[in-house]
C-alpha cells in the first residue's frame, strides 16, 4: 500500500546506500489512541488470541516440558541488566548509565525465539479449526480439554494436512517443531541465509526442508506457489498473516505485569522498546500490543542491519514493493533473522502512524554487542537479537527525521532479545570470538 510518503532527502539516502548506521524518527507519528483507531485490528483481537493460547496451555504443557514451569504458557522473563548498562556507558561514552531491561525471548520455550509466539499461535489456530470441523472439539471451546488433540484421532486428522512456511530460520523452527509435535506434515522453504544447524534441527523433527539459492523474498514466493499447488496445505504467510501478528501482540499483555514488578507501578516511567526487525511481523505485532497496553508511555523503534533496512526504506517511501537491492544494498548480514529484502505489506501501513522510528546497525556492532551481553550478564543471544542492544546508544547519535525524544536517565530502555538460546556451542563461541576482537 502506497501512502505517498515521498522520497527521503539526499543526505539520508546517501547514508542508507553507504550502509552507514543511523537513527530515523517518524514524522508521521500520531498519539497512540489516534493511530490505533485507524487500524483494522484492535484490542479485542489481542484478547481473543490470549484466550486461545490459554485454552491450549494444558496441551502445550503436555507436548513441551519446557512450558511446564509456566503451566503451558509460552512466556519469557524480563530482567534488569545493570552490568551491561555500565559497560555500554563506558565503551560508548554515554552521558549517563541507561536503565536497561532485557525481554528474554531468546529463552522462550518450544523454539527459543520470538517466533515461538507467532509461529506457534498460527499452528494452534489451524489445529483448533481442523478439530472443530472434525467434531473433535466441542462447540463450547472454553470448557474443552485441548489435551484431546494429543490423541490418535487428532494426530490422524492433522497428518492429512501440510503446513508450508518460508523462513530464514526461526519462524521455520517454531512452525516446524509445533506442527510436527501435533502430527502435521511440515515443509519449510529456507533462503540461502538460513543457518545449517536450523535446517538440521528441522529435519531431525521430521520436517521437510527445501533450500533456495535466493534471498528470503525468493523463498516466500516459492513456498506460496508450493502451498497453492498442494491440496490440504496451509501456507503460513510471514508477510501477510494476521494470526502471526496477533500471536506476537499477546506479549504486551504479559509484559505490563512484568513492568509493574520491575518498577513502582505508580511512577509509570517512560519506556523505549527496541525491536529487531526482519519482515516486520514480530516487531509490528509487539509494537501494536505495547501501544494498546501502554499508550504513549512507550516509544517503539525497529532495529535493522545496515545492509537490509527494508522496513526503514518502506517507511520512507510509503510502499512495501521496493527491495533493498533497489537502493544498491546486497541484503547480506550476519543477522540471519533480519536478512530480509522487502517488508510485510500487512504490517507496513499499520506502522505508518504508530512506529516511533527505525535505526540500523553494522554486523560489527551486532557481534560486539552479542559479546558484551554475554560477558556482562551471561545472556546468550544471536546477532539478530543484539540489534536491540544498540537502541540505548542511539540517542547519543545524530538523528534523521523529527527531533528525537528526550533520553531521560529515568526512562526504561527495553531491549527485546529475539533469539539465541538454541544456538549450538561452536556457532555461539565463534560469534563471541568475533565480538571480542571488535574495538
Amino acid at each position: 500500500m502506497d501512502w505517498h510518503a515521498g522520497q527521503p532527502d539526499d543526505e539520508l539516502l546517501h547514508k542508507i546506500r553507504a550502509a552507514t548506521p543511523l537513527m530515523w524518527y517518524n514524522t508521521q507519528l500520531l498519539p497512540a489512541r489516534s493511530a490505533l483507531k485507524r487500524l483494522p485490528l484492535g484490542r479485542s483481537e489481542i484478547d481473543d488470541a490470549a484466550a486461545r493460547l490459554a485454552r491450549f496451555a494444558p496441551l502445550l504443557s503436555q507436548l513441551f516440558p519446557d512450558t511446564q514451569p509456566n503451566d503451558g504458557i509460552i512466556e519469557s522473563p524480563l530482567r534488569p541488566a545493570p552490568a551491561l548498562a555500565r559497560a555500554l556507558e563506558l565503551e560508548f561514552r554515554l552521558p549517563f548509565t541507561p536503565r536497561i531491561a532485557l525481554k528474554c525471548d531468546n529463552e522462550l520455550p518450544v523454539a527459543g525465539s520470538i517466533k515461538a509466539r507467532g509461529g506457534v499461535y498460527e499452528v494452534l489456530c489451524l489445529a483448533e479449526q481442523a478439530a472443530i470441523d472434525a467434531a473433535i472439539l466441542p462447540a463450547d471451546l472454553d470448557s474443552a480439554d485441548y489435551r484431546i488433540l494429543n490423541r490418535d484421532r487428532a494426530h490422524q486428522l492433522f497428518s492429512r494436512h501440510t503446513i508450508t512456511v518460508a523462513s530464514t530460520g526461526n519462524l521455520g523452527l517454531s512452525v516446524g517443531i509445533t506442527g510436527r509435535a501435533l502430527g502435521f506434515k511440515v515443509e519449510v522453504h529456507m533462503s540461502h541465509d538460513a543457518r545449517a544447524w536450523k535446517k538440521r534441527l528441522l529435519r531431525e523433527r521430521g520436517a521437510a526442508v527445501v533450500e533456495h539459492r535466493g534471498d528470503y523474498s525468493t523463498a516466500v514466493a516459492a513456498a506460496r506457489r508450493a502451498s497453492a499447488a498442494c491440496s490440504g496445505s496451509h501456507f503460513v504467510d510471514d508477510e501477510r498473516s494476521e494470526q502471526l501478528f496477533l500471536g506476537y501482540s499477546v506479549a504486551a499483555l504479559r509484559l505490563n505485569d512484568q513492568l509493574a514488578a520491575l518498577d513502582d507501578a505508580a511512577q509509570k516511567p517512560k519506556c523505549n522498546a527496541y525491536l529487531p526487525c526482519g519482515v516486520g511481523g514480530g516487531p509490528g505485532g509487539v509494537a501494536f500490543g505495547l501501544k494498546h497496553v501502554l499508550g504513549d508511555r512507550v516509544r517503539c523503534y525497529f532495529a535493522e542491519p545496515t545492509h537490509a533496512p527494508c522496513f526503514l526504506l518502506a517507511m520512507l517511501s510509503g510502499t512495501a514493493d521496493l527491495h533493498v537491492s533497489d537502493y544498491g544494498l546486497d541484503g547480506l548480514t550476519a543477522a540471519d533473522g533480519l536478512a530480509v529484502g522487502m517488508p510485510s505489506p500487512l504490517v507496513l501501513p499499520m506502522m505508518r502512524h504508530l512506529l516511533d522510528g527505525c535505526y540500523t546497525c553494522t554486523d560489527q556492532q551486532l557481534m560486539r554487542l552479542t559479546y558484551l551481553l554475554w560477558e556482562t550478564e551471561g545472556v546468550r543471544a544471536e546477532p539478530s537479537a543484539a540489534a536491540a542492544l544498540a537502541g540505548p546508544l542511539m540517542p547519543a547519535s545524530r538523528s534523521q527525521g523529527a527531533a528525537p525524544p528526550s533520553a531521560a536517565p529515568q526512562a526504561l530502555h527495553l531491549c527485546w532479545l529475539t533469539g539465541g538460546a538454541m544456538l549450538p556451542e561452536p556457532d555461539f563461541y565463534a560469534i563471541l570470538e568475533k565480538g571480542q576482537q571488535v574495538r
